[in-house]
């Protein structure tokens, strides 16, 4: 029968919210960052603002909820 394993990371048996948001919000950044050099590279003003702006929103995220933790 399968157990679950402590995380590597905290060594507890649960998940750990802020790490996998800062993960997210890596994840994020680098894809933010490839549709914005293809938005202005393809003169799409718009869309890379957009990219942007949510990639700073879940930058931000992540940093709130490791502050409120």
């Amino acid at each position: 029968m399968w157990t679950s394993q402590p995380s590597a990371f905290n060594g507890r048996d649960e998940p750990d919210v802020t790490a996998t948001i800062a993960l997210a919000a890596s994840f994020t950044l680098a894809i933010g960052s490839v549709v914005f050099v293809a938005g202005v590279v393809l003169g799409g003003l718009l869309l890379a603002l957009l990219s942007l702006l949510v990639v700073i929103a879940v930058i931000g995220l992540a940093f709130l909820l490791r502050w409120l933790d």
